[in-house]
């Protein structure tokens, strides 16, 4: 069975807060929460969490700042504005800074929860589908070095580099394989000349 996925909810307004990770926990979540930005930022630089909940208005910094700030340091995880204040403005401004998602006050919990649950399911296929590219190189990889050294190791025939002089010097001296050949078949016995002959015309 999987860990559950953490959550960490950014928010200055208690009530709404409290109440938010008291509920995501009932659903099966690990829920930490911060009130300011700065929290946020200790948070997660020393704790991993699958996704963040971040007001737009916060008493600090505003929450696209703080989206910039922590996609540096926790590029992966799903970045979810909550915002009281629906300007297209904003939501643009949110999507360029990083947020992976947008979810206007009031928040329905029910719409809230399923837009969890959409973006975590996109964020594990996401992650399998990378592990699984990385697997397929790391394989790639392995079996170009280990035919890269098979074939480093392979000793060479002695005869090959004496076949192609011959063959080069043939067909640059074409009255030399007359010469060749008849000298070669006069040391071989008669049941030998027909298999020299064959692997004579093969090779050159």
């Amino acid at each position: 069975m999987s860990e559950p996925a953490r959550i960490l909810v950014v928010d200055d307004d208690e009530s709404i807060r409290k109440p938010l990770a008291a509920i995501l926990e009932e659903e099966g979540y690990i829920v930490d929460t911060a009130e300011n930005g700065k929290e946020a930022i200790e948070k997660s630089d020393t704790k991993f969490y699958n996704l963040a909940l971040i007001d737009i208005r916060l008493p600090d910094m505003e929450g696209t700042k703080l989206l910039t700030l922590i996609k540096e340091t926790t590029p992966k995880m799903v970045k979810i504005i909550v915002t009281g204040y629906p300007a297209l403005q904003n939501a643009i401004e949110a999507a360029n800074k990083g947020a992976d998602g947008y979810i206007l006050k009031p928040v329905t919990i029910d719409s809230l929860l399923k837009t969890i649950k959409e973006h975590l399911k996109k964020n594990r296929s996401q992650k399998i589908q990378r592990t699984k590219s990385n697997r397929i190189h790391r394989n790639t990889s392995q079996r170009i070095r280990s035919n890269n050294q098979q074939k480093s190791t392979v000793t060479p025939s002695p005869f090959s580099p004496r076949i192609f002089t011959m063959s080069t010097i043939f067909h640059r001296f074409p009255s030399l394989k007359n010469c060749f050949f008849d000298h070669l078949f006069s040391r071989l016995t008669y049941s030998m000349k027909p298999c020299c002959l064959v692997f004579a015309i093969y090779h050159v």
